[in-house]
């Protein structure tokens, strides 16, 4: 191109400048002047391989509207190699001479296969893609009239200036009118466009959700920089003003996301204020498995950039909604087509909703195994604790928060700075770089959680590291604090963390560990349980030390519910303790009203808890496991007059199941599972009366010696057989005519419900054909 600031071509030859050898062009016809002279658009090597034609050329125009096309040939003039020539271009002309035009030598670089235009663009002719898409030239012009046309297309109706930008892959225009806008058309879909469809319709079409930027009224278009995504514009009053127009920024950072160069993407995101997300969403699995986590953290040298970008990690995929991936951008993973419109996770099956968690946990082992190599992936050095405040925003970021870890972390790094020759006169944890992490760490997390978490870790000092810093933290509050816990004992001040931070399965255990302790030997002024518990002391004076301690356990337990753990705690080797545990659990189930669960836990006793195992079978109507509670403490002589007043044994067992047998039939309870089959839904209120009544006949029968009685309930149960049965096996003549009786009474009484539904479903039926019948009619 150097070759054509030193021709100038004419109606009737050509002359040159400098001293240099030019040969005649002529432009055949008498009234053909020249219009135009552009050089192609795309002859820079970089925008796509090598060319078929020998040497520079140009696109020409004519005033005619022909367009020719300029070969350089052999330009330095040495005599060998093609002349310089013009001929007739293969690019359709323009609908009308267009004294501004760029042209594409090699459209077939930045044109999309025909086979996605047509899916895109169903109405498009076969004709269409003829003349552009297979054409070796693609013309672009803007006319006097400001009229914007591709070939014989027509894209904009009032445009002032346009550019054609193949590093970009872009046809950018300033539109004019009541609103400036700049507008921009991927070249690859310029081959689709149809201008029946309209061009706003278009535009908005090819657009794919990347809208126009609006400009000051008068602006114009001036270059697209093929260095970055930016595009200069010269305002109405001539200053000239760079600008970074969405459509040019994003696919120029997922581009450079494909081509795996993390550093100026993250650099143009950042400034951009694009979403740093999309390093992920682009291609997650790459992301993850395919090395980009390792060239993330080798090509973005700035922590604090590494920082922004996981702070803004989200579990969602922003390629669904935000940016999406255009069809038309091509990338070396698939481009666009591979989306389908869906976004990332759509294409690789990704599970967004553990994507922060992954990431962090990913990045995390990256800079950790760099930090103990002493490089990154590529060579470059890197000291230890380099990525310390990285590593402490995945932690933090992580769901639940791992703020444990970041806190070890910090300590561990403190500490290692101090053996390595740090100051001895002060604490590690004081130290500026330790004093920065924890602040950086509070920047994500409150100071309070912080505080509340390095108590949790049992480590005083570093909750004091914490709190120092903190200006929600009074110190006349938590130095006392702090001191009094480092005052006492290890469980005893574990114990009061737990209790403070409401861990109390924690809590339990390192109370039943002070238990322990004080049996090793702690008495008195060591015995890491008097400070807790002082004022219990006065309170508690004939029991030994060891009862003591065991009661504050299981109050412990009984007000948080920790029955399960303590079990577990309290092992066979201490049996009664255990016991007693265990007769705790089934009494707070007994105050629930899980009675069955109850009677499980004192019959699972040894011995069992006959008379609390009583109290539970009452609650739950199980008759079976009562009167086998009662057999047992009868047998082993305890409990003989706990139920029931005076008199033989004999008689308080009656009076004992005739009371049962009565509560268990007004009430419907049964034993459970008596008459219930596995996967049968439940029962109605009748079938659960008449359960009952045949329960309280057994009852009464078996426990009572009572004939009459178990014969009443049975015919409340309507147990018409059994009852029988019964009543002939006793020689009971009398009980076996009450039970016909009341058979045939209750077969009448069905049979007269039965005729009473029967007429009245018949005379519903009659009614309803009634209906029907006037129904037809209407309609």
């Amino acid at each position: 191109q150097a070759h054509l600031d030193r021709i100038i071509i004419r109606g009737d030859g050509a002359e040159g400048e400098g001293g240099r050898s030019v040969r005649c062009l002529p432009v055949e016809g008498e009234s053909a002047r020249v219009l135009r002279l552009a050089p192609w658009s795309d002859e820079d090597g970089d925008v796509g391989g090598d060319s078929p034609e020998s040497g520079p050329g140009a696109i020409v125009e004519l005033s005619d509207g022909t367009l020719l096309e300029y070969n350089a040939g052999d330009v330095d003039g040495d005599g060998e190699g093609e002349s310089p020539r013009l001929s007739p271009s293969e690019a359709e002309p323009l609908l009308e001479p267009c004294p501004w035009i760029a042209a594409l030598r090699r459209p077939d670089r930045f044109l999309a296969p025909s086979g996605s235009s047509s899916d895109e663009h169903p109405h498009d002719s076969h004709h269409d893609h003829h003349h552009h898409h297979d054409s070796k030239r693609v013309v672009v012009g803007l006319s006097s009239r400001s009229r914007l046309y591709l070939s014989d297309r027509l894209l904009s109706p009032s445009s002032s200036s346009f550019a054609i930008s193949p590093f970009h892959s872009f046809l950018a225009h300033v539109t004019i009118g009541s609103r400036s806008q700049l507008r921009h058309l991927p070249l690859s879909a310029l081959a689709s466009y149809d201008p029946l469809s309209g061009s706003e319709g278009d535009a908005a079409l090819l657009g794919e959700g990347y809208e126009p930027r609006d400009v000051e009224r008068g602006s114009r278009l001036v270059a697209v920089l093929p260095s970055s995504p930016s595009a200069v514009l010269q305002m109405a009053r001539g200053n000239l003003e760079g600008v970074y127009p969405r459509a040019l920024v994003l696919p120029h950072v997922m581009t450079l996301l494909d081509r795996g160069e993390y550093g100026p993407a993250v650099e143009i995101m950042r400034r951009q204020k694009v979403d740093l997300n999309l390093a992920v969403d682009i291609d997650p699995t790459k992301f993850l498995d395919g090395g980009g986590v390792d060239a993330l953290i080798d090509r973005v040298r700035a922590v604090d950039r590494l920082n922004l970008f996981l702070s803004n990690l989200t579990d969602e995929d922003i390629t669904r909604w935000k940016y999406r991936v255009p069809g038309w951008l091509r990338l070396k993973s698939g481009g666009g087509d591979r989306y389908d419109g869906a976004g990332a996770g759509a294409a690789t099956d990704f599970d967004f909703t553990a994507k922060v968690n992954r990431v962090c946990s990913a990045t995390r082992d990256a800079m950790l195994k760099a930090e103990r190599a002493g490089e990154t992936s590529s060579g470059r050095a890197v000291k230890s604790g380099h990525f310390l405040l990285p590593i402490l925003s995945t932690f933090a970021k992580e769901r639940p928060p791992r703020l444990e870890d970041a806190l070890s972390l910090i300590r561990e790094n403190a500490l290692a700075a101090a053996a390595g020759g740090g100051s001895k006169h002060k604490s590690p944890l004081l130290s500026d770089k330790c004093q920065s992490s924890i602040q950086y760490l509070a920047f994500l997390a409150d100071y309070p959680l912080l505080f509340d978490t390095a108590l949790g870790m049992y480590d005083f000092d570093l909750a004091k590291a914490v709190a120092r810093n903190s200006p929600q933290m009074d110190p006349k509050v938590y130095l006392p604090l702090l001191k009094k816990l480092r005052g006492l004992g290890e469980s005893a001040g574990r114990y009061e963390v737990d209790v403070r931070l409401g861990r109390y399965e924690s809590a339990l255990k390192n109370l039943v560990r002070m238990g322990e302790e004080e049996e090793e030997g702690a008495a008195g002024d060591d015995n890491p349980a008097a400070a807790v518990f002082e004022g219990e002391e006065k309170k508690e004076g004939a029991s030994s030390d060891d009862e003591k301690h065991f009661e504050r356990c299981l109050a412990f337990l009984r007000t948080h519910k920790l029955h399960c753990l303590g079990l577990e705690l309290y092992d066979s080797s201490q049996p009664d303790r255990r016991r007693r545990v265990a007769v705790s659990l089934g009494q707070r189930l007994l105050g629930e009203g899980k009675g069955e669960a109850a009677l499980s836990v004192f019959l699972a006793l040894d011995p069992p808890d006959l008379e609390s195992a009583k109290g539970a079978a009452r609650m739950c109507g199980d008759w079976r496991a009562y009167f086998f509670a009662c057999s047992s403490a009868s047998s082993s002589g305890d409990g003989e007059d706990e139920e029931g007043g005076g008199g033989s044994r004999e008689g308080r067992r009656r009076a004992i199941a005739a009371e049962i047998a009565e509560e268990i039939a007004s009430s419907g309870k049964a034993a459970p599972g008596d008459g219930v089959a596995g996967g049968m839904p439940p029962p109605s209120s009748d079938e659960l009366h008449r359960r009952g009544a045949s329960a309280a006949a057994r009852i009464l029968l078996d426990y009572a010696d009572d004939v009459d009685g178990a014969v009443d309930m049975l015919v409340k149960a309507e147990a018409w057989s059994e009852g029988r049965r019964i009543a002939v096996l006793r020689s009971r003549e009398d009980l076996a005519r009450k039970v016909s009786d009341g058979a045939a009474a209750a077969a009448e009484r069905y049979l007269e419900d039965m005729i009473t539904k029967a007429d009245a479903f018949e005379e519903s039926n009659a009614r309803y054909g009634d209906v029907v019948k006037l129904r037809r009619r209407v309609v």
